[in-house]
């Protein structure tokens, strides 16, 4: 018996591997006007990004910096200082089934910061976590039609499978001027920090555009009595088109990322208020994606006496991704040290979040760890600036599962302080949840078919009882009958019922015979 087949080439994206690992960093800097003085440092902050992400052979190299921050003071001075530090991290991390030719990506954040004074210098320590993942598109040839000499019953199923059809990015530089009250006493910015966030994403001639806001808060020394520092607030606008080919179908997706932030103050005239000058740059990647399509055979059987070998592949085939955006409110209390000065009135908080895990329960994702919280207040009844550091413990749900098949980040902003007790203060910010989860499903595909001999049946109508979990397919694939003929028998169901009845009727080859056309060859949906 010939047997034939017809097969479509479908491109699977596969998650070839992931990693997740730290990369510890040092930098450092010089402490101007540093000598016998006594160097306290205050506050202290650092975010990471990635210069480069490549797959090699078997490991995934990224290059990045490390960007830190510090406030401190400088002996008995009254106002505070501020200075910045940088430093390059590379390191290569060996991933399983790396390949050059594999698309990667990756993300660093700065995780844990400590800054303290070493002969003369500022020495930070930072731990940046590093996230990849690599991907492969893979082409699998699924067979699509099955003819034969004898008629042949086909079960197929439609195949999609999603991938990312194109991606690009494009760096936005905005800037932007904001007036600061005369009253604030304004005298120079200590310590900034951004959060983008995308709003919009839609195609558009000639690419994407992308627009949303960036959240810039800002440590600002104050000459105000009894408020040596402020926090102010802005969301700077951004509206960016990333070029991409208007022939590539797909719906877009995109994230930004600040890769530069600089913030200053320019005092007014005597009496007049101050300016605050922001500018950043923000990277905006759009990916588009895409999918192929095509109604896959699953299964087959040759409705006679001819038997059929039938070659099955398992594809882990990408269903689609669902953008994951949360965000609440967390509320949390923060002990003082024993014998730190009473809580009295806080200027000013940051909060970097630290995740310790991912789990996905009942379809819904959860990441949990700890909060780094660090408070600048004013104690009670005194008039000397103190920091406080905590650890709070946290978790924050998603709608989408959190795991393999997810990149999801936390970040944390809009922090503020309270004084509740002399001995305690309420911690409140808000939590994001940002990224992407793909839906992965096994789908079983044939690849191939080939004659396997033949089995020829005994003719004749009999009664069978049908098992748990029987449909019309499968008991007309175990008595190799014709789909559409066993149906035809039993015309009052309207499917098959574990201990109802069958007529099942197998007709001599004469009866049976049929062209063994390809158009005749039966297909179910």
């Amino acid at each position: 018996m010939a047997i034939s087949c017809e097969k479509q080439t479908i491109e699977v994206e596969r998650l070839a591997g992931s990693a997740s690992f730290q990369i510890p960093v040092r930098a450092e800097a010089p402490v101007p006007g540093a000598g016998r003085e006594t160097v306290e440092a205050l506050m202290e902050d650092a975010f990471a990004s990635l210069s480069g992400a490549e797959a090699q052979s078997g490991r995934v190299l990224v290059k990045g910096q490390a960007q830190c921050q510090a406030v401190y003071r400088l002996g008995e001075e009254g106002g505070l200082r501020a200075l910045t530090a940088r430093a390059d991290f590379e390191q290569a991390v060996e991933i399983e089934g790396a390949e050059p030719s594999m698309a990667v990506r990756a993300r660093a954040v700065a995780e844990h910061v400590e800054a303290a004074y070493d002969n003369g210098h500022m020495v930070f320590q930072v731990v940046v976590a590093v996230s990849v993942r690599v991907k492969s598109l893979t082409p699998v040839e699924a067979v699509t039609k099955i003819a034969g000499d004898e008629p042949v019953e086909v079960l197929t199923s439609r195949v999609r499978s999603a991938r990312t059809s194109a991606e690009n990015s494009e760096t936005a530089e905005l800037s932007d001027s904001v007036s600061l009250p005369a009253a604030l006493h304004a005298r120079v910015a200590l310590m900034q920090w951004a959060e983008p966030r995308v709003e919009s994403v839609a195609r558009d001639l000639g690419g994407v555009r992308v627009s949303g806001a960036v959240q810039i808060e800002s440590l600002i020394a104050s000459s105000v009595s009894g408020r040596p520092v402020a926090l102010v607030r802005y969301q700077m606008p951004f509206e960016q088109l990333v070029a991409m080919p208007d022939w590539i179908e797909g719906e877009p997706e995109s994230e930004a990322e600040v890769t530069r932030l600089s913030v200053t103050v320019e005092e007014g005239a005597e009496g007049g208020d101050a300016a605050l000058n922001m500018a950043c740059s923000l990277q905006v990647t759009v990916s588009l994606s895409g999918e192929d399509c095509a109604d896959a055979v699953s299964d087959a059987f040759i409705a006679g006496d001819g038997a059929l070998a039938l070659t099955r592949e398992t594809l882990p085939v990408c269903a689609g991704a669902e953008a994951v955006q949360v965000r609440e409110t967390f509320r949390g209390a923060l002990l003082l040290p024993e014998n730190a000065p009473g809580a009295g009135t806080a200027l000013a908080a940051h909060v970097r979040p630290v995740v310790s895990g991912w789990e996905t329960e009942n379809g819904e994702g959860k990441a949990q760890g700890v909060l780094e919280a660090t408070v600048l207040y004013m104690p009670s009844g005194g008039d000397r600036l103190t920091s406080v550091r905590a650890e709070l413990p946290f978790a924050v749900k998603t709608p989408a599962p959190a795991g393999e098949d997810a990149a999801l980040s936390v970040t944390a902003s809009e922090a503020e302080a309270a004084a509740l007790m002399s001995d305690r203060m309420e911690l409140k910010c808000a939590l994001s949840v940002r990224g992407v989860s793909w839906k992965t499903e096994d789908t079983a595909v044939v690849t191939a078919a080939q004659e396997a001999g033949s089995a020829p049946r005994r003719r004749g109508a009999g009664i069978r009882y049908p098992e748990p979990g029987d449909t019309f397919w499968s008991v007309a694939r175990r008595y190799r009958v014709a789909l559409e003929d066993l149906k035809a028998e039993n015309p009052d169901m309207a499917e098959v019922r574990a201990g109802t009845p069958v007529i099942v009727r197998v007709r001599t080859p004469q009866s049976a015979a049929r062209p063994s056309s390809q158009e005749d060859s039966r297909r179910v949906l």
